[in-house]
């Protein structure tokens, strides 16, 4: 998690390839050699994992109550205002969590906790708001979705991303 620019440097491919396969054949049960795959090597295959499921994780049918989630309170100014409207926002949140399926809760929950200690890592250089724009597309943009409507939907959809990595540890308590 201290790697710099993880999640954002790209991993060797060939090296990816092999890990990939090793994944696929042996599951869990690989061991991830540090001698061998680099911790660029392992994000980029995480990232390329969950990006190639079925459906974002956040799926479509939220999209709209994440949307509105992420408008509450933007017009606080005063520092009670904000942390009463962030703590709102988690509670919906919070909510929202339960109606995924368990696989996705469980793996939404881990993937989360692990980008927050990756932005809580000074080392690493990565901010929430940084993965959170990196992750957007994989929590919430459809797959099919145009190149030219992709930038506009991370805008829209990377704040609350970014919402949700700060909050990874409370998020499902």
């Amino acid at each position: 998690v201290t790697k710099e620019g993880l999640f954002r440097k790209p991993g060797n491919k060939s090296r990816m390839t092999t890990l990939k396969e090793l994944l696929i054949a042996k599951g869990p049960a690989v061991s991830i050699d540090p001698e061998i795959f680099s911790p660029n090597d392992v994000a980029c295959i995480l990232k390329e994992f969950v990006r190639e499921l079925p459906e974002p994780l956040l799926t479509e049918r939220h999209l709209e109550a994440h949307r509105q989630i992420l408008a509450l309170g933007q017009h606080a100014r005063s520092p009670e205002d904000i942390s009463r409207y962030s703590s709102r926002k988690l509670s919906a949140l919070q909510l929202l969590m339960l109606l995924l399926p368990p696989p996705v809760q469980k793996l939404t929950m881990h993937l989360l906790q692990l980008l927050q200690r990756i932005a809580d890592s000074p080392e690493s250089k990565m901010t929430a708001a940084t993965l959170g724009t990196i992750f957007a597309p994989m929590f919430f943009i459809e797959r099919k979705v145009q190149p030219r409507d992709l930038y506009c939907q991370i805008t829209t959809t990377a704040p609350a991303v970014s919402f949700m990595i700060d909050k990874a540890h409370e998020l499902f308590k």
